[in-house]
């Protein structure tokens, strides 16, 4: 195999211009559903290495704690502290928000609420984390 430039002819490629291209799959995403991906959660860390899931609860529980220490007034903290922010309630919290993206409501109250419209999980969200902690 060497470089070829520009003013060498291509030896033994079809144009693609003549040839047709015939797809041996579906056009689209294909997803390969592995044994080992049996929850949203796995999915998720398909694309969420650990370190960054970690470094992402390190710096929420951080900044948690700096707010809480400087006195500022957050709807987070009770009584002047919070629980920490841990990995599950992390892909718990972006199950959330991509479920969010696909289930539209008029207002997040109504992702919580206890009269679901006919066809909807609404109570799997609350099950998942409460409005107050999300």
């Amino acid at each position: 195999m060497h470089w070829k430039d520009a003013d060498m002819k291509d030896t033994g490629t079809p144009d693609p211009r003549t040839a047709a291209f015939h797809s041996e799959r579906q056009p689209g995403i294909q997803l390969i559903w592995d044994p080992i991906i049996q929850r949203t959660a796995d999915f998720m860390k398909l694309f969420l290495t650990e370190d960054l899931v970690f470094s992402i609860c390190v710096a929420t529980n951080h900044y948690a704690e700096m707010v809480i220490s400087r006195g500022e007034d957050c709807h987070y903290a009770s009584q002047g502290s919070s629980q920490p922010f841990t990995e599950e309630e992390l892909y718990r919290f972006l199950g959330i928000i991509l479920y969010m993206s696909a289930v539209k409501f008029r207002s997040m109250d109504r992702y919580w609420s206890m009269h679901a419209p006919i066809g909807t999980t609404q109570d799997s969200v609350s099950r998942m984390m409460s409005r107050n902690r999300f």
